[in-house]
């Protein structure tokens, strides 16, 4: 019984599959096709940019040291002159009261060198004139002008001495003035990174600030970092698109690039390689409906080239034959494949230069099981 019931499942199976085959055969497979035609095609990069004021300031230290206290919080709105910073001065006011002091040893020793040269001057002026009525001799003559000499010198050695402690003194209270840092401009904090006890230096960025103007809006500009190799692709006055990431949809908005550095900064990528990326700035054409400030990331959406009028086919029915690029096309009932010349290419487009016309069926899904050259197939 069981033997019967194997043999008709079998013949069952023969019959689904003879049907199937005769179908194909003589009716084809279906597919989905596209029917080529002209269109634009757009190549783009899209990197990203952060929000900055087109009038900000890096608040740096001049000089190496401590850090002993911020006057200001993250967020803080501050009027230029106001104090940031104050840097610790111990070590200057002692180097200031030793050069002080010696100063002051200094001066007097020129007093007393100041009067051992009067002293001289007379005592010379007296054994000339003495010398003149041959009253004194040659050597005492000789000797009253070395001890004027050698008072004069020493005069000299010690002003210049006195010249330099007060060329010190200056620098130190200019230094001791810049351990006060106050804000060049008006504007909010941000990007602080001060800390009391922490170490200020020239390398070292204490904080941004950026300014508002009068009726609080900010003067926003957008900088991006892109990689060297797409810099030539972009020129400034060019439109970019801005995309502002937002929980219920994207937020996109134009921008015109006013600035490409004119060098390159190395940069480590998410994946750990050292890149080198050149800094774009671009002016945002702002929404009104969405309130954006300094810090705020943005992608931004470059054009690299811009083909118009031309044949495109989407990427997923191009595949390689032959080791070159083809495309399985429809040909009456047939599946042909079609070796083709391909141009300018984006994510899920591709243009075709030569091998296929415009209005050409495309088998979008080449892969498709029972497709191949020669193929019946019907759409």
């Amino acid at each position: 019984m069981k033997t019967k019931w194997k043999l008709a499942l079998s013949l069952i199976f023969i019959v689904v599959v003879a049907v199937v085959l005769i179908y194909e055969y003589f009716i084809g497979v279906e597919v989905d096709a596209y029917r080529v035609e002209k269109g634009d095609l757009v190549e783009s990069i899209t990197e990203e940019g952060q929000l900055v004021s087109e009038d900000q300031r890096t608040v740096y230290s001049l000089y190496q040291a401590r850090i002993e206290a911020v006057a200001v919080e993250e967020g803080e709105q501050v009027e230029r002159g106001d104090l940031l910073v104050v840097l610790d001065t111990s070590e200057l006011e002692y180097t200031l009261t030793e050069l002080r002091s010696g100063l002051e040893s200094v001066n007097s020793e020129i007093s007393m060198v100041g009067d051992n040269l009067n002293t001289a001057t007379r005592n010379y002026e007296r054994i000339k004139a003495l010398y003149d009525r041959d009253w004194a001799s040659r050597i005492e003559l000789e000797e009253a002008e070395k001890m004027k000499k050698e008072a004069r010198s020493a005069l000299e050695s010690l002003e210049a001495q006195r010249n330099s402690l007060n060329a010190q003194i200056q620098a130190i209270e200019y230094r001791l003035e810049n351990h006060r840092i106050n804000a060049p401009i008006s504007g909010v904090v941000t990007d602080l990174n001060a800390e009391e006890q922490g170490l200020a230096g020239p390398q070292v960025p204490l904080m941004r600030l950026f300014q508002k103007d009068e009726v609080t809006d900010w003067h926003l500009e957008v900088e991006a970092r892109v990689l060297t190799r797409d810099v030539d692709f972009i020129s400034v006055g060019e439109e970019v698109t801005l995309i502002f990431q937002r929980r219920e949809e994207d937020l996109k908005f134009p921008g015109e690039i006013t600035r490409i550095a004119e060098y390159a900064e190395g940069d480590i990528s998410p994946l750990g390689l050292e890149e080198e990326r050149v800094t774009v700035t671009i002016r945002p054409d702002l929404p009104d409906q969405v309130t954006l400030g300094p810090g705020y990331k943005v992608d931004v959406e470059f054009i690299t080239r811009f083909a118009e009028n031309v044949l495109v086919v989407p990427r997923r029915a191009l595949f390689t034959y032959e080791r070159e690029n083809a495309l399985m096309v429809v040909v009456g009932d047939r599946a042909r494949v079609r070796k083709v010349t391909t141009g300018m290419e984006t994510r899920q487009e591709v243009e075709i230069l030569d091998g296929i016309g415009e209005g050409d069926p495309v088998i979008l899904d080449p892969q498709q099981e029972g497709i191949e050259d020669g193929a019946r197939v019907f759409y």
